[in-house]
């Protein structure tokens, strides 16, 4: 904005207010780009041509009827072909889900599944844009996904999440016999705010990254021997 304000002084020798350079700057990319709602009509055409270059890939488009009594976008789901089969035949067994929020026009949330190849490096699985997070649009993302990655009787499979809003409903009535896991990260965020001993976070990762029950559960009672209040 700066820059663009500078430009404008530099050229034109006037001066004008912040608010004057956004709008010009808002309207110069409508001249440009055409305006967002315009783009949104666009989607499909989008769709269609991400089919025609990516076989094999799933492109969803799902809407809702205006106040006008037209459709209109409410979300659309992408899984590039590519992605899937790399899922598929090379990556673990666990999948992320998370969300941000996209402050656009659409005031929307993006969601997305990653995967871990071989060398422990994220992997770009799907991705969705949707209205909002709640129950229905991660049942809606979760459908959709188990659907590509074949994920029928889910054995073997391990989600970690966030506990964001309606993913652990979700994921209970799609996945229900995959494994779910809470991302610790997370969860210490919260544990710490009442426990900010630095002796108890070091037990709570070395719990966390044991690989045996055993080795869990002697970490745990280190825990429970420090604070019992913790280790509840």
């Amino acid at each position: 904005m700066s820059d663009f304000l500078g430009q404008v002084m530099k050229d034109f020798v006037v001066q004008p207010s912040r608010n004057q350079v956004y709008r010009a700057k808002l309207k110069a990319g409508e001249i440009v780009e055409c305006s967002i709602s315009t783009q949104y009509v666009k989607l499909w055409d989008y769709a269609e041509e991400l089919k025609k270059t990516t076989p094999g890939s799933t492109i969803v488009i799902d809407t809702e009827l205006g106040l006008d009594d037209k459709n209109k976008f409410k979300r659309i789901y992408i899984c590039f072909n590519a992605c899937k089969q790399g899922w598929l035949h090379g990556c673990r067994n666990i999948i992320g889900l998370d969300d941000c929020h996209v402050k656009s026009y659409h005031n929307a949330q993006l969601m997305w599944a990653i995967g871990t190849n071989v060398e422990n490096e994220y992997y770009h699985v799907a991705h969705a844009v949707v209205e909002k997070e709640w129950h229905v649009s991660w049942s809606w993302f979760l459908k959709l996904l188990k659907e590509d990655l074949n994920l029928e009787d889910c054995l073997g499979i391990t989600f970690m999440t966030n506990r964001q809003k309606g993913l652990v409903e979700s994921i209970g009535d799609i996945l229900s016999n995959c494994e779910h896991r809470f991302c610790v990260r997370h969860m210490y965020a919260n544990f710490k705010k009442k426990f900010k001993d630095e002796i108890i976070k070091v037990k709570v990762w070395k719990a966390a990254r044991s690989t045996k029950v055993d080795g869990f559960q002697t970490c745990m009672a280190e825990i429970k021997e420090l604070n019992e209040k913790t280790w509840k």
